[in-house]
C-alpha cells in the first residue's frame, strides 16, 4: 500500500493524492504523504540521457532565482531539475548521465558550452521557438537599418515644425548632459563586449539590467551614436500647420474653434488639446 500511495504522489501530486487516499481508506493528510515523498527514493534513477534531450531555464522566482530543467524531447517528460543554470552544473550533469545525441536549447552561450565541454559527441541545436525569435529580430534589426529610407517613403513630403534653435543650457544642465553621454558610452562598449563573448540579447539585457531593445540597439550602432536634437516628428496635425498658422494670425485663437475648422475640412477627428499645441507653434 505504501508502494502504491507513493506512486499516486508522484503522478498527481500531494493534495490530489490525498483526496484518492481517502477512496482507498487511508485517511492520511497531504502532509502525511508529502512526508512520504520527502523519504521516498527518486524514481528516475537512470544513469543515462535521453537520445534526445532538451535543456532550458526556469525561474523559481522571476529575475531572482532561477535553475535548469531537462527534457526527454521524445516522450515530452522532465528528466531532472537543476538547482541553477550555471555551466559547472549543467556540463557536470551531463557528464554523469551520458548518451545524449541531440540537445536542443536556447541561444544561451552558457547552455551552448556546457553542452560542447559535458557531451562533445552530442549535436547542439536551437528549438523551434528561438529559431523564429532569431528570424524575426533579424527582420527588425534589417528594418530598423533602413528605417530612414521607409519613412521617407510613407510619410508624407510636408515641412516639419519649426525649430526653435539651440537651447542656451546651465553649467548644471551640461554636467548632467556629459555624465549622462559618459553612462550611455560605457553601456553601449559594455553591450558590445558581452556580445563579442559570446552572450544572447536577452542575456546581456538581464546582466545589465537593460530593456532588450536597448540592447539590440546598441549592438545596430557599429559606432556610439550621439544624440541629435531633431525637431518635432511629422504628425496627423502636421498637414494643417500652414492653415493653423495663418488662422491663429488672424486672431482666431480658440483651440475647439480650430479643431472644428480642421474635422470640417477633412472630415476627422482629432484632439483639440493636440490642435492647440500644434497652433501654438
Amino acid at each position: 500500500m505504501e508502494t502504491v500511495l507513493k506512486q499516486i504522489l508522484w503522478e498527481v501530486g500531494a493534495s490530489a493524492a490525498a483526496t484518492i487516499a481517502k477512496l482507498l481508506g487511508l485517511l492520511l493528510s497531504h502532509d502525511a504523504i508529502l512526508y512520504q515523498f520527502n523519504n521516498a527514493p527518486q524514481p528516475c534513477t537512470a544513469q543515462t540521457s535521453p537520445r534526445e534531450l532538451g535543456i532550458d531555464d526556469f525561474a523559481f522566482r522571476k529575475g531572482k532565482t532561477y535553475g535548469t530543467i531537462l527534457i526527454d524531447l521524445k516522450t515530452s517528460t522532465p528528466v531532472d531539475l537543476l538547482p541553477d543554470r550555471e555551466k559547472m552544473t549543467v556540463e557536470k550533469w551531463l557528464r554523469e548521465h551520458p548518451g545524449a545525441k541531440i540537445v536542443s536549447r536556447d541561444r544561451s552561450a552558457v547552455y551552448a558550452e556546457a553542452i560542447r565541454e559535458g557531451a562533445p559527441e552530442a549535436t547542439s541545436v536551437a528549438d523551434r521557438f528561438h529559431l523564429v525569435k532569431n528570424l524575426m529580430e533579424t527582420l527588425q534589426e534589417q528594418m530598423s537599418k533602413e528605417s530612414k529610407a521607409i519613412r521617407e517613403v510613407l510619410l508624407p513630403q510636408v515641412p516639419s515644425m519649426v525649430d526653435d534653435g539651440p537651447v542656451c543650457l546651465t553649467r548644471r544642465q551640461k554636467q548632467a548632459r556629459a555624465l549622462s553621454r559618459q553612462n550611455r558610452f560605457e553601456r553601449w562598449q559594455q553591450v558590445h563586449a558581452l556580445f563579442k563573448e559570446g552572450y544572447a540579447k536577452k542575456e546581456i539585457a538581464r546582466m545589465m539590467n537593460l530593456d532588450t531593445q536597448t540592447v539590440r540597439n546598441y549592438l545596430l550602432a557599429e559606432t556610439f551614436q550621439e544624440r541629435q536634437r531633431t525637431s518635432p516628428a511629422n504628425g496627423p496635425l502636421t498637414p494643417f500647420k500652414d492653415y493653423l498658422l495663418k488662422r491663429w494670425q488672424e486672431g482666431c485663437q480658440n483651440a475647439y474653434q480650430l479643431w472644428r475648422e480642421a474635422q470640417y475640412r477633412t472630415k476627422n477627428t482629432g484632439n483639440f488639446y493636440r490642435m492647440k499645441g500644434t497652433a501654438l507653434v
